[in-house]
């Protein structure tokens, strides 16, 4: 209290009317958000270990998403909408079924994310919303739903979807988060899943028709209310002691990324990825846009499209977008795992035990395919048991992660111009029509000539077999394949990584490898 006594004394004698009642308004609100927790205290142990550890507990490292063993990852899932209006509209806390059973239907989809759509009024219980469905009532299903999530093996994304300022109900989403309550909010929300890294935190949905300088820093929007920035966001989530992965969704209805790095809000601790809304409608709708733009961004921070999807229904733009997502590292949730029209909504499924739409479908197809290749060593912890004849260290130029494994070699013109690296554990399950995949690169400062890669799999005898060579390009990363025979696969002993030069060669031979992958099928 004599802390509160003396911070109002001091801003009494504070510069211009103006400014103190400026400092006023601030100090107020951050009180309330302050007084808030306090009473929501109670709700920030039911989050249970247990639940939680199941799923992956995700962070930034770099310009990528990893797990808690460095080993890069993506997320990738659905939108699970109904908990932003349900409550709302005095009719319940979701739209559909979110027990165990339907979190399962998602997860068969090649899901390790969930994205949740809040309402900032029902979480705070504040402004008229029905008690049965608003305060502590809406926090404990939340909280609930987020444990079953987890359960399930995948990450939550909790996203304010809907708010408003002053007295009004949060009956929409509005151009920006408001100042009176986003911020106690994202207080509230940060505190309750501070504990658990397998929560994530969209902090608004999608901006729109401001500044970028307001979307960082807040600003009196047009229609008089006080907008909070990104800014004030992340300063609430991280005055809470919460480390959880944090994502800011771009302008123009989250479709704009054109400017994301040059106001991107600071994060203390470095764990703040950019999102990104992509619609077959959207403005950015090409890919020479998203490689200008979302490329670009993706080069220095994570990206996650927490939504995607399209007006057409028949899957091909999504497709494409995918696609072109996976090629650059990007996450995406698309919308949305609920049962509306497929053009209006746009909708995934036709029925909450996981039949898809036509666009449903063709994310479904996409995603269980991804799922079926097993990323088998990402060298986001060094080289993972991998020994050769060569040097190994950890990689500067990572391909996918925090770092490759790098393989340095002296070549000498008297002796075969190669260099070979290999785990000699059962580094692949014996199924008949499986393909290994890797990605090499050769440094530009390695020894001149042409060189070519090749992927080996050693067999029962301990003979290696190798793959098809591919030429290496210098400077980029390379992929290189091999489908060996059913006689390979079986019970084989272990897999490489060779890296053949012309004969003569003479200088130092250095390379990278990573994201070395099983594809089932």
């Amino acid at each position: 209290m004599l802390w509160k006594v003396s911070t109002w004394a001091a801003l009494a004698t504070l510069g211009t009317p103006v400014l103190r009642s400026k400092l006023m308004h601030i100090l107020m609100r951050y009180l309330f958000a302050l007084a808030l927790a306090a009473v929501m205290l109670p709700m920030t142990v039911t989050t249970t270990a247990q639940a939680a550890s199941t799923a992956p507990e995700v962070s930034v490292q770099g310009n990528q998403l990893v797990d808690a063993n460095g080993n890069p990852m993506r997320l990738l899932g659905v939108n699970r909408s109904g908990s932003e209006y349900a409550c709302v509209q005095g009719w319940g806390f979701f739209d559909g079924p979110v027990d165990a059973t339907s979190l399962k239907s998602i997860a068969a989809w090649g899901s390790n994310a969930v994205r949740v759509p809040l309402n900032e009024h029902c979480w705070l219980g504040i402004n008229g919303v029905p008690p049965a469905y608003g305060g502590l009532a809406y926090r404990s299903q939340i909280t609930d739903f987020v444990d079953r999530i987890n359960a399930a093996g995948m990450v939550a994304i909790l996203d304010l979807h809907w708010n408003a300022p002053e007295n009004n109900m949060a009956y929409s989403q509005q151009v920006m988060a408001d100042a009176d309550h986003a911020p106690a909010f994202w207080t509230s929300v940060a505190t309750t899943f501070a504990d658990n890294p397998s929560v994530a935190f969209d902090l608004y949905n999608e901006p729109h028709d401001i500044s970028w300088s307001c979307w960082r820093e807040g600003c009196i929007t047009n229609e008089g209310w006080e907008a909070a920035g990104m800014q004030d966001l992340v300063d609430a989530v991280r005055a809470t002691g919460a480390i959880n992965l944090m994502i800011a969704s771009g302008l123009n209805w989250g479709g704009d990324l054109s400017q994301w790095m040059e106001y991107a809000p600071v994060d203390p601790l470095n764990n703040l990825a950019a999102g990104v809304h992509i619609y077959s409608f959207s403005e950015c709708n090409t890919e020479s846009c998203w490689n200008s733009t979302i490329g670009d961004v993706a080069k220095t921070y994570p990206v996650v499209s927490t939504e995607i999807g399209e007006d057409t229904c028949t899957g091909t733009f999504t497709t494409s977008y995918m696609k072109w997502a996976d090629a650059h590292g990007v996450s995406y949730t698309p919308w949305a795992w609920n049962t509306a029209d497929c053009k209006s909504g746009p909708s995934l499924i036709t029925n909450y035990d996981g039949t898809p739409t036509t666009y449903g479908a063709a994310v479904r197809t996409h995603m269980t395919g991804l799922a079926a290749g097993t990323m088998l060593y990402g060298f986001g912890a060094l080289r993972q048991s991998w020994v050769s004849t060569a040097g190994i260290t950890s990689g500067k130029y990572a391909h996918m992660g925090r770092r490759s494994m790098q393989v340095r070699k002296q070549i000498v013109p008297t002796k075969r111009a190669r260099a070979f690296a290999h785990n000699d554990n059962e580094a692949v399950d014996p199924s008949n029509g499986s393909t290994l995949s890797a990605w090499i690169r050769l440094a530009p400062r390695s020894v001149g000539g042409a060189w070519k890669g090749r992927l080996t799999v050693r067999d029962e005898s301990g003979r290696w077999v190798n793959g098809p060579v591919v030429q290496l390009q210098r400077g980029q990363w390379n992929q290189v394949t091999y489908s060996p025979a059913a006689s390979v696969w079986q019970d084989n002993t272990g897999i490489g990584v060779r890296v053949l030069g012309s004969k003569g060669s003479q200088g130092r031979l250095i390379f990278q490898v990573d994201s070395v992958t099983q594809r089932i099928g």
